[in-house]
């Protein structure tokens, strides 16, 4: 019974390691084990062949694995193994805006650094998220273009996210001059603000996040005359190098109920 292959490759300390042993020249199924020799620590061979796990040990390694098949014959394989120390790669995610840092073994922000072998040249990508932009590299690279960085000793990569921004302005309509409400802002990034405004006077809200806001005004009384906003809740759009622009318009909904409707109606129908 032979078994195969006849040389394992060697492996990178906290990388993760795995390679398949089979056996040929018996009867199906075979059984594999460890004869002589140890593993390198953190490995381990399954009955089915598979030499797995994450070495945590540097060193040369000689062990024997044997393959028992359906009939009890065997054959074995004596191997050297080879465990180098890896270098680890580091990522972070930094600045204003959001994004992600994608290379073999790493999704950052989440998953930020890994093990590779020595030598091993590594690219990396950046991804700015929807209303932000990748401003560039420190650390291990400059510039904002190709991040490519050579494994031969442990490095550390920073990729800057910059928010995009925009202005949002609004005016307030169909109120005696002077008046004021409240209007409430929300939008991207949990923004919320409540904000006066004030008639014929422009509020300009300034380096908001670009992205969808709700603006939601309120009903209000003034001098006893109820008014009421035409829209109780607008959407704009707020986008990077200009200012959106909403108007909030009420109407004259009659003198205010001196009492809660629900109450003249009680005393009304008692």
């Amino acid at each position: 019974i032979t078994v195969s292959p006849p040389t394992l490759p060697g492996g990178t300390a906290n990388a993760a390691y795995s390679q398949a042993i089979t056996a040929s020249g018996g009867t199906v199924a075979y059984t594999f084990a460890l004869s002589t020799g140890a593993l390198p620590d953190g490995l381990t061979l399954s009955s089915g062949g598979l030499l797995s796990g994450t070495p945590t040990a540097t060193g040369t390694f000689n062990f024997t694995i044997a393959a028992t098949d359906a009939n009890g014959f065997t054959g074995a394989t004596a191997y050297s193994v080879t465990i180098n120390p890896g270098q680890t790669l580091t990522v972070a995610v930094t600045g204003t805006g959001f994004g992600s840092v994608t290379v073999t073994g790493i999704n950052c922000p989440g998953d930020c650094s890994e093990t590779f072998a020595t030598g091993t040249v590594i690219e990396l990508t950046a991804m700015p998220t929807a209303g932000s932009t990748f401003t560039g590299w420190s650390d291990g690279c400059t510039g904002s273009g190709a991040c490519v960085v050579t494994m031969n000793a442990a490095q550390s990569v920073s990729a800057q996210f910059t928010r995009q921004l925009g202005s949002l302005g609004i005016t307030l309509g169909g109120l005696p001059a002077g008046s004021s409400v409240s209007v409430i802002i929300t939008g991207p990034d949990s923004y919320n603000s409540t904000s006066a405004l004030i008639t014929g006077t422009l509020l300009t809200l300034s380096s908001l996040p670009t992205g969808t806001y709700t603006a939601s005004a309120p009903t209000t009384t003034l001098a006893g005359i109820r008014y009421v906003p035409g829209v109780a809740s607008q959407s704009p759009v707020v986008n990077t190098g200009v200012t959106a622009g909403i108007t909030v318009t009420y109407s004259s909904a009659g003198p205010a109920l001196p009492y809660p409707l629900s109450a003249i109606l009680f005393f009304l129908l008692d």
